[in-house]
């Protein structure tokens, strides 16, 4: 056995090359360049191609070009263009966050009439002044909805666009369908990717259950980290993934870090996520829960941006009051 790990080799694993790009570099010269893109789906999977892609991502950029399957263009960057009416394909635009927008379908409706467009036709259906129209109003409240968009032109409409596959195939990873996801990216179309499709759409809903969640609770706040605790089931399906949400779009406060509780019977899921802000001052919530876990018999670790723990439900509140000194200790000793 072999271990491919991109921080042996003082890469960062969590910006410049994902578990797929080590994939892909395993067989590269095994003349596979035209599979590059394959590593590119899952690095936006991992979260690495929102700002740009960086580092050893860009070398497989380069290899997807140049294989001829990878187009670059300018464009919003919403997501299901082409197979959901305009309002939900704009509540359902995680990243770049629209706040206001993101998780809101009441938001984005109101968003739409305000400009006089049709809330219940696709984006595709739009005629070209009014997509100007949307896109400019759109970059007043992130000017990030409007750049690269990286696309496969030989593709079928669902799957051109790199982004909107990585989200399919994740949608397939969190309802444990790994066999499905696995037969789309190896060709398989209609009935597999109508059950992608529908297992995508159940995910968002539910993220957008977690999010007016959110909204409605709040986090509970300590001096340098938050916290979200629940015990309902979807919740704490997409507990990880609202949390880093929950921070973008404004819901949280982003000046401080952000664990999400899940119980499970005896046990606490913790999912830790924070922003690059954060990072940058010091942050490293791999490092704090690994740390932390690991006094009350638990186990944690992860990436500086984005970790998560499993613990002893009785030791909760000891554990997060440590992982909230850690924090401070990380922050004042940078």
């Amino acid at each position: 056995m072999v271990h491919i790990n991109p921080h042996l080799f003082d890469i960062d694993g969590s910006r410049d090359l994902s578990g797929a790009g080590s994939s892909y570099l395993a067989v590269r010269d095994l003349d596979k360049k035209h599979l590059a893109y394959f590593a590119l789906i899952g690095a936006f999977g991992d979260m690495q191609g929102q700002d740009g892609f960086t580092g050893v991502n860009k070398l497989i950029v380069d290899d997807a070009k140049q294989s001829g399957n990878l187009e670059i263009h300018d464009g919003l960057k919403i997501v299901s263009k082409s197979s959901e009416p305009l309002f939900k394909s704009l509540a359902y635009t995680f990243s770049p966050p629209l706040p206001g927008i993101t998780g809101d379908l009441e938001g984005s409706t109101e968003f739409l009439e305000k400009m006089n467009l049709s809330y219940g036709i696709k984006f595709t259906d739009l005629g070209e002044e009014e997509k100007d129209i949307l896109k400019d109003e759109l970059i007043k409240i992130n000017p990030d909805i409007f750049g690269d968009c990286y696309t496969v032109p030989k593709e079928i409409p669902l799957l051109r666009d790199l982004e909107e596959y990585s989200y399919i195939l994740d949608a397939c990873g969190k309802n444990k369908k790994f066999g499905l996801g696995l037969s789309i990216a190896l060709g398989e179309r209609e009935k597999a990717l109508k059950t992608a499709t529908d297992l995508q759409r159940k995910y968002r809903d539910q993220l957008v259950k977690g999010l007016e969640w959110i909204k409605r609770e709040g986090s509970v706040n300590l001096s340098n980290i938050q916290y979200l605790y629940s015990e309902d089931k979807v919740l704490k399906s997409v507990m990880g993934t609202i949390a880093s949400i929950g921070l973008s779009i404004n819901l949280l406060d982003d000046s401080k870090p952000v664990l999400g509780l899940s119980r499970l019977h005896k046990d606490i899921k913790v999912s830790g996520r924070t922003t690059r802000q954060q990072v940058e001052k010091g942050v490293n919530l791999g490092k704090a829960l690994q740390d932390s876990s690991n006094n009350f018999g638990g186990q944690g670790g992860g990436h500086d941006i984005a970790a998560g723990a499993m613990i002893p439900f009785d030791s909760k509140d000891n554990f997060l009051n440590l992982v909230n000194d850690m924090v401070e200790y990380q922050i004042n000793n940078d």
